[in-house]
């Protein structure tokens, strides 16, 4: 399994959700994050972003990295994707275990 976390600018969230609904990903975890802002923008300390967490099966996770960079095009931006290695997953409620637990 994996996770995949997406560090992206907040308007382009609807594109982003978007493609993830079209590979079949619906339990993403939204959060509003700041992070430093580029260097050559002075007094600019932090900037707002919105940071999408999501584990997925590992043969899922290149389907996320290929949407994700489908949508942005090659345009320049600081947003950041990261993939994962996730040892475990457990549904409390069923006790179901692994790739099991995420479907």
């Amino acid at each position: 399994m994996k996770k995949v976390v997406l560090l992206i600018r907040p308007f382009r969230l609807d594109e982003v959700r978007d493609v993830l609904d079209e590979v079949g990903i619906g339990g993403i975890v939204v959060t509003e994050v700041k992070m430093p802002g580029p260097s050559h923008v002075v007094g600019l300390d932090f900037v707002a972003k919105l940071k999408l967490e999501m584990v997925v099966t590992d043969d899922m996770a290149e389907d996320v990295v290929d949407a994700v960079m489908r949508v942005a095009d090659g345009a320049a931006c600081e947003d950041l994707l990261y993939v994962l290695d996730v040892e475990d997953a457990v549904r409390i409620r069923t006790g179901e275990r692994g790739e099991e637990a995420l479907l």
